[in-house]
């Protein structure tokens, strides 16, 4: 069994609770015409009846076995206007009661241990909620929710070995698709216990990959004060502790002393049920109400490495050249390395299982600071592909923020002179009009988008900006965006009204991808009317229409605007409209269920491209086809 020493750590939480009071009050002068208008009107007000509220019944069962399920807790949401949620709770033959609740549009969600949290109306577990009228001094009745009993996974985590390892972070994971981007993300976690064993309940019907860590992020704080002080034997960093065999003064200072291996091995993120990567894993298929057992991971090593290189555009300290900046002597000139109090932060190229910062925490990257010097390092990396992000300093008269972001590959050996240049906010100005002049249209309604083209959850350029930008009556814009690469997006466009293309000093940016690696310049905006719709219906293989289905059209030139991907969803007769595309060819697909986004993943659609059927938008209009849908069955079963 393998003995962890102790690592006191002392947490400040500061809790600010804020109370409003609102009170009430006031005198009435003298008792004149006005006081007497007042009462009169008040009591015309108490006389108004008001209106009569509606109510709601129904019942929760689950959607295994049709069973009512008790005590399960209800949550009803107003639409569209403020305010709390209204609870109940289903009594033992599984029905609910809310019996006052004001004419409106609502949706209700069900919860209850053992099953995965659901709502009125949704097609398949965690999809849209349906909404539903509340009408005056009427019962509205029927609504009822079905819960899908919750799965399990349950394991062992060892060491080399054979030993269990305890307090080893456990992922559970599955794949998503933000904006049509395959990529890894953690639902839920675990740590082991002293027999090394974990058990992640609450997880809903579906595909899923585990990874283990040999240390939480406490573990990893701790392992990292014993990388860098040691400890005593038996200890982190101590002889026969985790690391290997580190000498007790502490691996980095036993390397700076010239002392032990340079690039030890040491235990890493291993995947169910041995690999070090993500692509090595096998999925786990769990369904309604199992529980899947025998999930053990041996950790595997692997050598870490270390990160070197230098910052350069940071200004220099110095109250000389502080004087410079206050005075714009500094205005153009390349200020050399200098510590700036920028950081560093290295972080997973794609989005992974866990946030970028805990992720590097867990592989052994993390933060850097930078030296006086400009030179950084990042120490015990495990390989694989990273970004890193810096951030710190002011440019030259007290600019923006600085930032940069460089790729670095880890493999096999350290990696040095990685040269990091950073750049002030770039000064983006341009204007928004139409192809042909339409002095009817107003455009401070177009919303103004710079999407970073980095995977979701890695960071990337200045997000926040998105729809802070203001479009003057007249198309023009002006904002300050990082030196990145961003797609280009508009949203409220006018009536009819598409984003044609992006011109960059006259040349159109291709595939509206705009590249602000070193420089910002004037845009041109150009909006088009000449989009047509697609109409059609989807059927079964009977010819039976389907309704709810989810309709996409995707550009076959390989286009990545995200504008581009339509999507809609039938109605009761199997009828839809895709409206508003930009003239082009499209693949149209009709799923009776899929997952959010994946349709616009190119691998997820490959195994179905013979289901695909080709159309034609040309002069703004666009053909009427009928589709066959794709059954959930076979998008289970491909995938």
């Amino acid at each position: 069994m393998r003995r962890y020493g102790i690592f006191g750590a002392a947490t400040l939480a500061t809790l600010l609770f804020v109370v409003a009071a609102f009170s009430q009050g006031g005198g009435q002068s003298g008792g004149g015409q006005q006081g007497q208008n007042r009462q009169a009107t008040q009591g015309q007000q108490q006389t108004t009846p008001a209106q009569p509220p509606g109510s709601i019944t129904g019942n929760v069962v689950s959607a295994a076995t049709g069973e009512p399920l008790r005590k399960a807790s209800l949550s009803l949401r107003p639409q569209g206007r403020g305010g709390s949620p209204a609870t109940a709770t289903t009594d033992n033959t599984g029905n609910f009661h809310f019996p006052t609740v004001a004419p409106g549009t609502y949706t209700v969600t069900a919860e209850r241990t053992g099953f995965v949290r659901g709502a009125y109306g949704e097609d398949r577990v965690g999809g849209q909620a349906k909404a539903f009228e509340v009408a005056t001094g009427k019962t509205t009745t029927n609504i009822q929710i079905k819960l899908t009993p919750h799965s399990v996974i349950t394991g062992r985590i060892y060491d080399s070995d054979g030993d269990p390892v305890q307090n080893a972070q456990v992922q559970v994971m599955r794949y998503t698709y933000p904006r049509g981007q395959r990529q890894l993300n953690n639902v839920a976690q675990a740590t082991t216990n002293d027999l090394g064993e974990f058990r992640v309940p609450g997880l809903a019907p579906g595909r899923y990959y585990v990874s283990a860590t040999e240390r939480g992020i406490l573990g990893a704080l701790q392992g990292a004060v014993a990388d860098l002080i040691g400890g005593g034997p038996g200890g982190p960093g101590g002889p026969g502790g985790p690391g290997g065999g580190r000498q007790g003064r502490g691996a980095i200072i036993d390397q700076l002393l010239g002392r032990g291996e340079t690039n030890p091995e040491d235990y890493v993120t291993t995947y169910y049920p041995r690999s070090i990567e993500a692509s090595g894993a096998t999925p786990l298929d769990l369904v309604a109400g199992s529980e899947m057992r025998g999930i053990d991971i041996g950790l595997l090593k692997a050598r870490k490495f270390n990160i070197a290189g230098v910052v350069e555009g940071l200004p220099a300290p110095g109250a000389q050249q502080n004087d410079q900046q206050a005075k714009g002597k500094g205005k153009g000139k390349q200020f050399g390395p200098g510590g700036g109090g920028a950081i560093l932060n290295l972080v997973p190229r794609s989005a992974s299982a866990q946030q970028p910062g805990v992720a590097a925490i867990l592989n052994g990257g993390g933060v850097a600071q930078v030296a006086p010097d400009g030179t950084f390092e990042f120490r015990g990396v495990q390989p694989g592909a990273y970004y890193i992000m810096a951030q710190g300093g002011r440019g030259p008269q007290q600019g923006g923020r600085l930032s940069a972001r460089v790729a670095v590959d880890v493999s096999s050996s350290d990696v040095r002179n990685v040269n990091i240049r950073m750049t002030a906010p770039l000064e983006v100005t341009g204007k928004i009009a139409p192809e042909k002049a339409d002095s009817s249209l107003n455009l401070t309604s177009v919303r103004l988008n710079f999407n970073s083209t980095m995977p979701a959850g890695v960071g990337g350029g200045r997000g926040g900006q998105q729809g802070r930008i203001t479009i003057a009556a007249d198309g023009k814009f002006a904002t300050q965006l990082d030196a990145d690469t961003y797609n280009v997006e508009i949203q409220g466009a006018p009536a009819g009204y598409y984003l044609k293309a992006v011109k960059l000093s006259g040349r159109e940016v291709p595939d509206n991808k705009l590249d602000l690696s070193f420089n910002g310049s004037a845009l041109d905006i150009v909006l088009a009317n000449d989009a047509g719709n697609i109409t059609g219906t989807v059927q079964r293989s009977n010819g039976d229409p389907v309704q709810s289905a989810r309709v996409t059209a995707v550009p076959t030139n390989g286009s990545t605007r995200t504008d581009l991907y339509k999507s809609v969803t039938s109605g009761t007769d199997g009828s839809f409209t895709l409206s508003t595309l930009p003239p082009g060819s499209y693949k149209l697909y009709a799923w009776e269920e899929v997952e959010q986004n994946a349709w616009m993943d190119p691998e997820f659609r490959r195994p179905f491209e013979t289901l695909g059927t080709n159309a034609t938008v040309k002069d703004g209009a666009g053909p009427s086809v009928t589709l066959k849908v794709i059954g959930r069955e076979l998008v289970n079963a491909v995938q």
